[in-house]
């Protein structure tokens, strides 16, 4: 399942938030041929805040979360800033961290 919610403030900034749920599943593909194994329920969380993309200067941030039932994580972030100098320049600078991931301490069967 997953939900999606999102809209732009009367500043003219603008949020969103996006979720997936996947529940505890069972995967007969995962050993190619082999046993059924189960695969952990998880989540992905994707959250988004912009500043007013009208103004000489403007921000984008857009964090990203993922995790399983068993304890693994993982996350990165995107961070976008703009610089509009004139009405026909614009300059971006974009950093992202690549995803950073916790395995789980658990194994299943």
């Amino acid at each position: 399942m997953h939900g999606f919610v999102g809209g732009q403030l009367l500043n003219y900034w603008d949020f969103a938030v996006f979720v997936i749920r996947r529940p505890d599943a069972f995967d007969d593909r995962a050993t190619r041929g082999g046993p059924v194994v189960g695969k952990p329920g998880m989540w992905f969380l994707v959250p988004r805040l912009n500043t007013d993309e009208r103004k000489p200067l403007s921000i984008r941030l857009n964090p990203q979360l993922w995790w399983n039932d068993e304890g693994a994580t993982s996350y990165g972030i995107n961070l976008n800033l703009a610089v509009r100098p004139a009405s026909n320049l614009s300059l971006s600078f974009a950093p992202h961290t690549p995803a950073r991931c916790r395995p789980s301490n658990t194994s299943r069967p």
